[in-house]
Parts: structure tokens; C-alpha cells; sequence
């Protein structure tokens, strides 16, 4: 199966949003200098929304560079920073999605999607994650939350995710129809293009 897009280029996103933003903060030397019993900073486990963002992302980034062990303590950071962020719910879920727990990663992918202000971008993600589960009619109803969210900006994705998950199951004829529809409003998609073609040879 293709690879779909879900969670890592929204905490991606989240990040660059906070640097533009200026958001990161040096710590305060004086709190940092008390730590806990495993030599964490007080003031890391202080509630600190935007330090939660942050380290959720670090938490991912370590993911994908597969080191477990920091990824973990990250995101357990993020988590006592602010305990109902979908953001770090996101990363979470993301987590012990890598590591294989399907039962944690279903608590957590749907606590982001109640979480979220805006939902597209949980709803995308929990989609993929039930894709990838083959709860094939359980992800649609996601991904359509997904494109149904006027806020939400990365819809030819989820309409390629559509297409990829419908592949799954041998529609192609349903699939290559989310192809095309990814791709008006997103030409560029390679994922949908190389799809396309496949198909179109068959």
C-alpha cells in the first residue's frame, strides 16, 4: 500500500506555524536549575500550551528518526504541559501507532478528534490510521469529516487518501474517481498522478 499523508506534516504544519509565530521561548534559568526525581525541570511540567506543541513535535521528529526513548519522554513532556491539546493527542496517537499498539492508538487518535477546534486535519489522520486497520467504512466517514471542514486546507490530500484506501480494497473504479478529484484541486499530487496512470494502463 502507498503510503497516505496524515499526521506527521500536520504536527510538521503546527510547528512551522509556531516559529513564525515567535512562540519559541528560552527557559527561565532559575526554574530550570529545580528538576523531579528523573532530573526533569519543574518548569517543563508546568502547564505551558506552546512548550507542549513544541516538544510534541520534537516527540515526532524523534519517531521518525527511530529513537523510541526520546520520542516518548517528549511527548510525555507535552502531555503534563497541557493535558487537552489535540496537538499532542496527535502525537500520541502517532506514538503507539509506530510502536504498534492499535488499542492505545485508537484511544488517542480519537481524543485529538474530540480535542480539535478545527477538525479536518484529526479527522485525515484517524482516517488513515482506520485504513491502515481495514476499517475501511469507519475511514470514510473520517475522511468525509475531513473534507467537510470549511477550515480544513489539505483536502486533495484526504481525497488521494480516499483513493488509496479505496485501492485497498480492489475498487479501482471508485478509487481513480478520488484520484481525479485530488488532483483538480491539486495538480501536482505525484501519489495520484503515478496512481492514474497504473489504472489507466490496465
Amino acid at each position: 500500500m502507498v503510503k497516505m499523508r496524515g499526521i506527521s506534516r500536520y504536527l510538521t504544519s503546527i510547528m512551522l506555524l509556531l516559529a513564525v509565530a515567535g512562540c519559541v521561548s528560552q527557559p527561565n534559568n532559575d526554574n530550570a536549575a529545580l528538576t523531579n526525581d528523573n532530573g526533569i525541570p519543574l518548569s517543563a511540567l508546568s502547564y505551558n500550551p506552546k512548550a507542549a506543541a513544541i516538544n510534541a513535535q520534537l516527540g515526532v521528529g524523534y519517531l521518525q528518526q527511530g529513537d523510541i526513548e526520546r520520542a516518548k519522554t517528549k511527548l510525555l513532556m507535552a502531555q503534563k504541559q497541557d493535558p487537552r491539546s489535540s496537538i499532542v493527542a496527535a502525537g500520541m496517537a502517532y506514538y503507539y501507532d509506530t510502536i504498534g499498539n492499535s488499542k492505545e492508538a485508537d484511544h488517542y487518535y480519537k481524543r485529538a478528534y474530540a480535542l480539535a477546534t478545527e477538525k479536518g486535519d484529526a479527522a485525515n489522520n484517524y482516517g488513515v490510521f482506520l485504513c491502515k486497520k481495514k476499517d475501511y467504512a469507519a475511514a470514510y466517514i473520517y475522511f468525509q469529516k475531513a473534507i467537510d471542514d470549511p477550515n480544513y486546507v489539505s483536502t486533495a490530500q484526504t481525497y488521494e487518501n480516499l483513493g488509496l484506501c479505496h485501492l485497498e480494497q480492489n475498487d479501482v473504479a471508485t478509487a481513480r474517481d478520488y484520484f481525479l478529484k485530488a488532483l483538480r484541486i491539486d495538480p501536482k499530487l505525484q501519489t495520484s498522478l503515478q496512481q492514474i496512470a497504473k489504472i489507466d494502463k490496465t
